[in-house]
């Protein structure tokens, strides 16, 4: 959900704009284990049609944006 907010908030931030997801963990993105992790999670959320990520050959250069889906399930989820 952290990182769902956080396109959220890039996008409002820079309209039109895809996020990189380095930035999320600011100086360095993870390394080792976390990295997997991380990648796996970001292409779920993207197998689930939350999030559209554009992957180039270095994924930490990629971009994500929030998809529509994306936006309805973190509405759905505010108290």
């Amino acid at each position: 959900m952290m990182f769902l907010r956080w396109l959220e908030q890039y996008s409002v931030e820079h309209p039109g704009d895809p996020a990189p997801p380095a930035e999320f963990f600011g100086e360095e993105p993870p390394s080792g284990h976390p990295e997997v992790l991380w990648r796996d999670l970001i292409r779920s959320l993207r197998n689930e049609g939350l999030i559209l990520c554009f992957e180039s050959l270095e994924f930490w250069s990629s971009s994500t944006t929030l998809t529509d889906k994306g936006r309805a399930d973190l509405e759905s989820r505010q108290p």
